[in-house]
């Protein structure tokens, strides 16, 4: 919406284009700084227990595939936090993960493309209006 907003607002595509796939790239990476604390905190940590405990599967899945599933939320129309996030949590490998984060620039780049421009405004034609003199009453 912003990237559109900003379209329509009359400022450069290519300058939106790199403003919001860098942003959306610094928010990956939040999100998963954001993940990789989770883990020290006391009911986050016990929630990754339990989460090991009853699925095993899922932490062998997120070191093998994380990545994946990032690049995955990052093309589909998700709420990409969710997946940084549990990518950080679950440490997977980072550079991958920062490869992953760059999936979402596709969508932004059509999001972008897409978006109309403001037509231009027709120039203002100037209309000269003759004044009578006034005689505010007063015969001459």
């Amino acid at each position: 919406l912003r990237c559109l907003l900003s379209v329509q607002g009359d400022v450069p595509k290519p300058e939106v284009f790199t403003v919001c796939a860098g942003a959306s790239y610094v928010a990956a990476v939040s999100g998963y700084a954001i993940g990789l604390s989770l883990r020290s905190i006391s009911c986050g940590d016990s929630f990754f227990q339990k989460l090991n405990q009853d699925h095993p599967q899922v932490p062998l899945l997120m070191h093998q595939k994380g990545a994946f599933g990032v690049a995955l939320a990052a093309l589909l129309p998700v709420p990409l936090a969710m997946a940084t996030w549990t990518a950080g949590s679950f440490r997977i490998d980072f550079k991958r993960f920062l490869l992953a984060a760059c999936c979402r620039w596709p969508k932004i780049l059509v999001f972008v493309l897409l978006s109309t421009t403001p037509s231009p405004e027709p120039p203002l034609q100037e209309h000269t209006v003759k004044a009578e003199p006034q005689t505010f009453g007063l015969v001459q």
